[in-house]
């Protein structure tokens, strides 16, 4: 049994889904037992149905799977090991819904939100293959340790929205989903951008740019 929680607690360590933070916030009783709240989930919080990190949601999970509460096994690990894979969903919600606890943001709360914070390490954009919520991969594990060491991520969308403005909203603390503006919408990844696109383009960086700093 120790071998086996040895080897959960390494597993979910690597995936970048337990927030140290976030467990020790909504769990007193660890945080008063000052023991390592990764090691209290691996061995009892699962069990309790504690939430690793506001990105997984156990009871969600569960509730979504019922085939893995048959089993009894952890819900985490099975998502790292299985789930992911087989794209299974982490919430009841829509796929937009999920990019979890993002705040729409106005262009008056930036200015106000980047008066009161100036940065003082340097901006992160990724411009990634895969969306925030299609699957929890690479781009994701490394927008959350920059974020964890104090850099502002901004996580570019596949696709792109109408008007003239990005569409800009807050994932988490650090971490920003960002659509960029073009009015040509059909163009995808397998596509030529044309001039008229990159010039939109450009113009909904320069809008991000110019509201951050």
């Amino acid at each position: 049994m120790f071998i086996k929680y040895i080897y959960h607690y390494y597993l979910i360590k690597r995936s970048g889904l337990f927030d140290k933070g976030f467990y020790l916030l909504t769990n007193q009783d660890v945080r008063d037992a000052d023991i390592d709240p990764l090691w209290h989930f691996v061995k009892n919080g699962w069990v309790e149905k504690r939430d690793p990190s506001a990105l997984f949601e156990i009871n969600s999970y569960l509730n979504l799977n019922p085939d893995v509460e048959v089993q009894n096994i952890n819900p985490l690990i099975h998502y790292i090991k299985h789930g992911q894979y087989e794209n299974r969903p982490l919430k009841s919600s829509n796929l937009d819904d999920l990019e979890l606890g993002f705040d729409g943001f106005s262009s008056f709360e930036l200015f106000k939100e980047n008066a009161l914070n100036p940065p003082k390490t340097l901006d992160i954009i990724i411009f990634p293959i895969i969306d925030w919520t299609f699957r929890f991969q690479r781009p994701q594990h490394l927008a959350l340790q920059l974020a964890s060491q104090g850099h502002r991520v901004f996580y570019i969308k596949t696709g792109f929205c109408k008007g003239e403005q990005p569409i800009i909203k807050k994932i988490r603390h650090n971490i920003f989903s960002i659509q960029l503006a073009n009015g040509n919408l059909k163009t995808q990844f397998n596509t030529a951008l044309s001039e008229n696109d990159i010039t939109n383009l450009l113009i909904s960086m320069k809008i991000l740019r110019d509201l951050f700093l």
